[in-house]
């Protein structure tokens, strides 16, 4: 059950060991600014980047960290593996939930040092 269901939220990820917290955002949609890349037709949703969405989307900030979904693409790494985001969206993982010792061991180290 849900305590709160809005726009955007704040969670702590940490290492394997439960040390080294690292606070990030989470958001359906991913940075604001990546609604104007383009996709190949069929590697994500149809309105994976419609501009009328970007408004509900965060705009990217620098040393901040995002879990999002929404695009439904199967690499969760879609915006490259250094950039500040990765899609926890079930397509992203093989139809199942990550869970966040993934997250450290596969993202968090590249991520923390492209922020």
């Amino acid at each position: 059950m849900f305590g709160e269901v809005g726009r955007v939220g704040i969670t702590e990820i940490r290492d394997g060991r439960g040390n080294n917290p690292h606070t990030v955002f989470l958001s359906h949609f991913q940075w604001r600014e990546d609604f104007t890349q383009s996709k190949k037709l069929g590697a994500v949703s149809t309105n994976w980047n419609a501009p009328e969405l970007a408004k509900y989307a965060i705009p990217c900030m620098n040393n901040t960290l995002l879990l999002h979904g929404h695009t439904h693409a199967y690499d969760p790494l879609e915006f490259g593996r250094h950039h500040n985001e990765i899609n926890v969206g079930l397509d992203a993982w093989c139809f199942g939930p990550v869970n966040e010792a993934e997250l450290v061991d596969n993202w968090l180290h590249t991520a923390v040092s492209a922020v």
